[in-house]
């Protein structure tokens, strides 16, 4: 039974892991492939709550797949600190909308897929929206 709700689980978030590799922005562009990777990221948490809130998917894989996002997340974040010579303005949108999803992610991680909420769940969305939202005008 375990199982079959991992495989489940596996095919469910095989496609939106995948796309996470392929959600970048023109290569000459760090800030429209780091919200690209970081929109992925989130999508995939969102996902993984969501199963988890239907208990369709274990604490523990859960948990794997948070913090799976969290790092995505973060290295997106340190690749636009490292980045030479973007547009200001481009790398400020990037940051803006980087920035609440790298600490909604770690504040979900911290806290435990255990103790997960219909509010983090939105709070979740929202941020996915949002940076789908910077995803477009950044034109990734």
């Amino acid at each position: 039974m375990a199982r079959r709700w991992g495989s489940r689980i596996a095919a469910l978030i095989a496609p939106a892991v995948l796309a996470s590799g392929c959600a970048q922005g023109p290569a000459d562009d760090p800030a429209a492939t780091a919200v690209g990777e970081s929109h992925s990221a989130v999508a995939t948490m969102v996902l993984a709550v969501r199963l988890s809130l239907d208990g369709r998917a274990t604490i523990q894989s859960t948990q794997v797949v948070i913090d799976d996002s969290v790092e995505t997340v973060a290295d997106a974040q340190r690749s636009l600190m490292t980045s030479a010579g973007t547009d200001p303005a481009r790398l400020h949108l990037a940051e803006g909308v980087i920035g609440p999803a790298l600490s909604e992610g770690r504040r979900i991680s911290d806290q435990g897929p255990d103790a997960l909420s219909a509010g983090d769940l939105q709070r979740l969305e929202e941020l996915e929206q949002v940076l789908a939202g910077a995803v477009e005008e950044l034109g990734g």
